[in-house]
């Protein structure tokens, strides 16, 4: 029984420090150093990472769970993406809009239904575009009366002045492609 406790704490201290390390770290993700902090995570345990960004998701600060997000797509898509899928939720825009992003450039198929319900609700038109970019991307036949609808009723531009519309045309192409 008090080797379990023991255990237990070094567990708890380990996951500790893990997550002040990918902490400290992650706020270098925006900075010209980008790539040895990304290769300093990858030196790390990558269960104990996964396990601690997994935590930085739950933090009252969006940059940090944008942060979050970045560092758990970079470490493999396909491994984190059941993790990060319920962030397409998060009351910030911009970690709904990380997220689509990351989807524009490796679509998966276990990310359709909230992808469409992004396209469909998003109040941000910027969220919205890149939905409309993932599921294309994505490939899948499942999004095609979602993007069908986009691009016959949502006019809205983004920052960079596409319309949903637009985006949604763009994305049955590369559906058509498959």
């Amino acid at each position: 029984m008090v080797t379990s406790k023991k255990a237990q704490r070094f567990d708890q201290s380990l996951k500790d420090s893990v997550f002040a390390i990918i902490d400290e770290k992650l706020l270098g993700l925006q900075s010209k150093n980008r790539e040895s902090v990304l290769a300093t995570l990858e030196s790390l345990d990558r269960d104990k990472v996964v396990i601690a960004l997994g935590n930085m998701l739950k933090n009252s600060d969006a940059e940090k769970r944008v942060l979050a997000v970045d560092a758990l797509m970079n470490i493999d898509l396909r491994e984190t993406l059941d993790l990060i899928l319920p962030f397409l939720r998060d009351p910030d825009s911009e970690v709904r809009w990380t997220i689509c992003n990351w989807l524009c450039t490796d679509g998966d198929s276990r990310a359709i239904e909230p992808l469409i319900n992004v396209l469909k609700s998003d109040q941000d038109v910027n969220v919205r575009t890149r939905a409309a970019c993932a599921l294309g991307a994505s490939r899948d036949f499942k999004a095609k009366d979602a993007l069908l609808w986009a691009r016959d009723h949502d006019y809205e531009e983004d920052m960079h002045g596409f319309s949903v519309q637009y985006v949604a045309t763009i994305a049955l192409q590369h559906l058509m492609e498959k």
